[in-house]
């Protein structure tokens, strides 16, 4: 009886586990990424601007920058490259990796519990803007944010920054230039610590 309600507990708590967690734990023990993955990095907020950057399973980079609301859009260089926005956003890089390069990636969402929404440490700040962290596999997807003013402290969230900033600049160096590139500018938003 007792081995009974222990694997009855088991299987709860197994049907308890998040989506993107099971997800992202299958594929690590796998050793491939899932080419449905997608993880978005946003700190863009209407009054500072910022930058998303957003990885796919597929090893597809993509750096689009978000302009402070405030300021008129100018023919700036970065313009020249992005056809496309994305919600007002001017796309500024497009690169790809080798899918594999993503899996210490994977590693780092796992230690992060990046599906998992952690209380603010303190009351909210003056400056309300978030940083959000987005990881999607499938259909499953969840979001987790921390004010930017608690990026520093909470070295939670800021890591996976860094591993995206990371990737993004490893695709920027295998990037071929393209008869009439411009050359960019580095992304807008905090620089890397």
């Amino acid at each position: 009886m007792r081995i009974a309600c222990l694997s009855l507990l088991a299987l709860l708590a197994l049907g308890c586990a998040d989506p993107v967690a099971t997800r992202i734990a299958d594929a690590r023990d796998a050793g491939r990424v899932p080419r449905d993955l997608r993880v978005t990095w946003d700190d863009h907020a209407a009054a500072w601007g910022g930058r998303r950057i957003e990885v796919r399973g597929d090893g597809a980079v993509l750096v689009t920058r978000f302009r402070p609301s405030m300021l008129p859009a100018s023919g700036a260089p970065e313009a020249s490259l992005g056809q496309e926005s994305s919600a007002g956003g001017e796309v500024v890089f497009r690169g790809a990796l080798d899918p594999a390069d993503l899996l210490p990636l994977l590693d780092l969402l796992s230690e992060l519990d990046a599906w998992e929404q952690r209380p603010s440490r303190g009351a909210a700040p003056m400056d309300t803007s978030r940083a959000t962290l987005r990881v999607r596999v499938g259909d499953a997807e969840s979001q987790v944010w921390e004010y930017s003013s608690d990026l520093l402290t909470a070295h939670r969230l800021i890591r996976a920054r860094e591993a995206l900033t990371n990737l993004v600049a490893r695709a920027r160096a295998l990037a071929v230039p393209q008869p009439g590139d411009v050359a960019q500018p580095p992304a807008a938003g905090p620089a890397p610590e």
